[in-house]
């Protein structure tokens, strides 16, 4: 049986035994795959260097960038450019270009202005819609600050359709940028009242995990198998997906 499917059947299991589960969603590639996010922002950068002829060769190469669900913001696409030079000592780019690029590119990220480019990932809407409907409390919890992201967040979410998606009540982003997002997950979950006998995370950091684990370990977690950090080992001990497709959704 599909690791997601397992999921659904103990939720539907505990709900038959009269509990109610709070189902948790981070948002940043656990629902929605945020390369064409980067890949948009990236481009607009190109053009605002295109008509410069010092840098204009820079861009073409540029161009060339792919933008994959693996990544972890810049870094791999640009390991991936730089291997296509044979002779490194020509490879993409000088110090100052790349600097520009990750300023231009963090100013842009962390923004409301181009979440639009955001996609769910296969099955995701649908499948938060069946959670809904087999008498789930959903909540979204996510890294994104309310004053940088909270308009964008909370019309993108309306946008695609998912169920419950309002901001403060239903949909819950940090107060300000400079909090961890470890910190602000684990602090909200100290402030919930749990009623419910069952709480379920979904969530594509494994160091989120292990920060909630060492308080809530009994929880049951779902890893969604997108990118991360690295800043340690995914999990293995809880279920795994990569996908939020089920056979008769």
């Amino acid at each position: 049986m599909q690791k997601l499917r397992q999921v659904l059947v103990k939720i539907e299991q505990q709900i038959s035994s009269g509990r109610r589960p709070l189902i948790v969603f981070d948002l940043d590639s656990t629902l929605f795959n945020v390369s064409p996010r980067t890949a948009a922002i990236v481009a607009d950068f190109i053009q605002s260097i295109e008509s410069n002829s010092d840098l204009h060769e820079h861009a073409q190469i540029l161009k060339k960038a792919q933008f994959l669900r693996k990544d972890w913001g810049l870094k791999e696409s640009l390991l991936r450019l730089r291997a296509e030079f044979e002779d490194q000592s020509k490879a993409p780019f000088p110090p100052e270009f790349l600097e520009g690029l990750r300023h231009f590119w963090r100013a842009r990220f962390f923004s409301n202005d181009y979440l639009v480019h955001d996609q769910p990932y296969e099955g995701a809407v649908e499948f938060a819609h069946r959670l809904e409907k087999v008498g789930c409390e959903i909540f979204y919890l996510t890294g994104r600050d309310v004053p940088s992201m909270g308009s964008g967040t909370e019309k993108i979410m309306v946008h695609w359709g998912f169920p419950r998606a309002v901001l403060n009540k239903t949909l819950f982003l940090k107060p300000d940028a400079n909090r961890a997002d470890e910190t602000f997950k684990v602090e909200w979950f100290n402030s919930v009242q749990h009623k419910q006998d069952e709480v379920w995370v979904f969530e594509n950091e494994p160091w989120n995990i292990q920060m909630l684990r060492a308080k809530y370990d009994y929880f049951n977690y779902v890893f969604f198998n997108s990118t991360h950090s690295r800043r340690v080992p995914e999990p293995l001990d809880v279920f795994v997906i990569e996908d939020y497709l089920l056979d008769d959704l």
